[in-house]
């Protein structure tokens, strides 16, 4: 069986279905609510980074994970520091603040915490 193939389809379908996949090749474990690496699965893993620890870093990471809207979204939020409504959003990114993939960026930022 090839887990790293494994882990990349389960990484490219939503959520559960991953974390199912997971729990069945022995990589998680769950326990009250929480999910946590097994040996088998860090192993798989292999070496990991270590996480971002200043908001440059993390702004790096999502930067280069995001999709578009959503990325050019939080480049303009990261920019001006400060909270917008939908319009004031769209002004600067010559968008309109209707629509489906307007809508799928908003859903996209909402979504990260």
């Amino acid at each position: 069986m090839n887990h790293e193939h494994d882990i990349i389809r389960a990484e490219r379908r939503p959520f559960n279905a991953g974390r199912k996949d997971l729990r069945a090749l022995s990589y998680v474990a769950e326990s009250d609510g929480l999910v946590m690496a097994t040996a088998d699965g860090l192993r798989a893993a292999g070496e990991v980074p270590s996480a971002p620890s200043t908001p440059a870093e993390r702004l790096s990471l999502w930067y280069a994970r995001l999709p578009s809207p959503a990325l050019e979204m939080l480049r303009t939020l990261a920019a001006q520091g400060e909270h917008f409504m939908d319009a004031e959003l769209a002004a600067p990114l010559g968008k309109e603040p209707t629509g489906s993939h307007w809508n799928s960026g908003i859903t996209v930022l909402r979504n990260m915490a």
